[in-house]
């Protein structure tokens, strides 16, 4: 992603989650059928990093983050639940 800078780590409280990654692979989704907004999105940061993204209006920022929170179900892909969705 453009404009992405390396940030210092967040101070930590010891109460975040042990052994928990945010994985995504070949996401796609669309909203209208065969017009899709976000096509083969891979996600893997390392734990505890940070992350930020960027882009013009109508990018795919706000899709992208409804489908990592599983607000969206993607078209085809691995969400970070890990399930298999529809191809």
């Amino acid at each position: 992603m453009l404009g992405v800078h390396e940030v210092e780590p967040a101070p930590t409280t010891g109460d975040e989650p042990a052994g928990q990654q945010v994985v995504a692979r070949a996401l796609r989704y669309a909203y209208n059928e065969g017009h899709d907004v976000l096509r083969g999105i891979d996600l893997a940061p390392a734990q505890r990093s940070q992350s930020g993204g960027g882009g013009s209006e109508r990018a795919g920022k706000s899709t992208l983050a409804l489908l990592l929170a599983g607000v969206y179900v993607p078209r085809a892909g691995r969400p970070p639940s890990g399930e298999s969705m529809r191809t």
